[in-house]
């Protein structure tokens, strides 16, 4: 695969991260993607990810908590980006 490909194939896959819906396994896939785009050899991913790494608990604890927050009136607030990872199937939310 030509570095381009390559590139965009990290960046792809980082985008993952947001469709699943278990904490534990979003942080294990998440250091998967960290080692792959760190031993890419591609300079310009490599702070890129190590840039990612620090916000991690951050990313994954406001993505936890989008589905908890509750509307001042009462009513139970259910996050846009949940709404949608409930029509998805399978043991980590992918697939229709």
């Amino acid at each position: 695969m030509a570095q381009g490909g390559r590139a965009w194939a990290i960046k792809e896959q980082a985008l993952k991260l947001w469709t699943y819906r278990s904490e534990t396994w979003a942080r294990k896939y998440s250091k998967r993607w960290y080692f792959w785009a760190t031993h890419s050899r591609l300079e310009p991913m490599i702070p890129v990810a190590k840039t990612m790494k620090p916000h991690l608990d951050g990313i994954l604890t406001s993505k936890s908590l989008a589905g908890v927050n509750a509307h001042p009136s009462g009513v139970p607030f259910v996050s846009p980006s949940l709404a949608i990872d409930t029509h998805m199937g399978g043991p980590e939310g992918h697939g229709h």
